[in-house]
């Protein structure tokens, strides 16, 4: 019978323990919010082509893509890239990717 007492009050104590945990990280999850920002590329034949970026908290940045051909396609390639590390660097995540022939949408979220 001690034996079960023991096991009951060991039991207990551990349960007792992981709600505690949880809470905690529950709560730690409450405080900071994840932040979605979406880049997206165009790679269309006119002045609009490029990476534009929608920040959560700051104005959208648009970079500027050379028109596509065979001269160029590494130097875009290169800068959107760039902006992919530099996101990654600041915390962001990607997520996700879609997107079609003229365009590619990345979905990136931080915490």
């Amino acid at each position: 019978m001690k034996s079960s007492i023991v096991k009951l009050a060991a039991l207990s104590s551990l349960a007792v323990g992981s709600l505690i945990f949880i809470s905690f990280r529950s709560s730690d999850h409450q405080e900071t919010p994840e932040q979605i920002l979406i880049l997206e590329t165009y790679l269309m034949a006119t002045n609009e082509a490029g990476p534009y970026i929608f920040h959560p908290d700051k104005p959208t940045e648009w970079h500027d893509l050379k028109l596509l051909s065979k001269k160029n396609i590494e130097t875009n390639g290169q800068l959107i890239t760039t902006k992919l590390q530099e996101l990654y660097n600041a915390g962001w995540k990607l997520e996700a990717v879609v997107g079609g022939d003229q365009y590619q949408r990345y979905i990136l979220t931080k915490r």
